[in-house]
């Protein structure tokens, strides 16, 4: 238990996981759209969708069944078609929603673009984390650095779960502050119409840009 949890371990693990957890992707990009267009609320939404797919990631890697799936290259390539496809869609969606003119009689069009149940909202979180390649690769690569297989003390898929729910609990706070933050910073830049558009404009062009920088990535070797 000791190697498992020694204080070298600990600050290992929590170095590396603040760099990963608070570096821009997917996540916290798609969590800080929502929180800056339409409130701390959606994206607090958005968040428990996000913290899903790491549990889902990590029970898989828990099972043995990442290592299947997304380590072979049709694995590999349908999940970053996937995630891709959804990140554009919600870019083109929030661009759409930008162009939808401020006046009474758009109202309902502009009210259908921008218009999302908390069930869409928890799973867009949800798919956001769990079609991205790069999440699940992560659970493969970076938790099973962190279960010494000469410690006896618990089973390795304990150890494994325990280290995958330490990040995201980790990951999950981290989200929440930011979705906090994003939201006022977004209360400033929606006092007329006009930046509420350039907001749903830029973050639909960040979010498809994005999309599009899944789709060009590489399985690595």
């Amino acid at each position: 238990m000791d190697s498992f949890l020694s204080f070298a371990n600990l600050v290992s693990f929590l170095s590396i996981a603040f760099v990963i957890i608070v570096s821009p992707g997917p996540d916290s990009l798609l969590i800080m759209d929502r929180s800056a267009r339409h409130g701390a609320a959606q994206g607090r939404l958005v968040t428990w969708g996000v913290a899903s797919g790491h549990l889902a990631h990590n029970v898989l890697c828990v099972l043995g069944l990442a290592a299947i799936v997304y380590q072979t290259a049709v694995g590999f390539m349908f999940f970053k078609f996937a995630s891709a496809a959804f990140l554009i869609f919600l870019g083109v969606k929030a661009v759409l929603a930008s162009r939808a003119q401020v006046h009474p009689e758009d109202s309902n069009s502009s009210a259908a673009l921008r218009s999302v149940s908390s069930v869409q909202l928890f799973v867009q979180g949800f798919l956001s984390n769990f079609l991205n390649p790069k999440s699940a690769l992560f659970f493969l690569a970076f938790i099973p650095q962190f279960v010494v297989p000469a410690d006896t003390s618990l089973p390795a898929y304990q150890k494994l779960f325990v280290v995958g729910v330490v990040f995201s609990l980790l990951a999950t706070f981290w989200h929440l502050c930011l979705s906090s933050l994003a939201a006022r910073f977004g209360s400033f830049l929606k006092a007329g119409s006009l930046p509420k558009r350039l907001l749903d404009a830029a973050s639909g062009g960040v979010l498809t840009l994005l999309g599009v920088k899944v789709l060009l990535e590489r399985r690595p070797a």
